[in-house]
């Protein structure tokens, strides 16, 4: 599921990302992207 949502990582090689940093940010988008979406916005008890 995490690799077929991003779109940087369909591709057979993880290095078409130059920069870590911007693979990092595209991480973190889909990541708050699924806790709200997917999870429903749930919170921990």
């Amino acid at each position: 599921m995490f690799r077929a949502h991003i779109n940087r990582l369909i591709r057979k090689s993880w290095c078409s990302t130059k920069r870590v940093d911007m693979l990092q940010a595209h991480i973190d988008i889909f990541i708050c992207f699924y806790n709200l979406d997917y999870l429903g916005g749930l919170s921990p008890t």
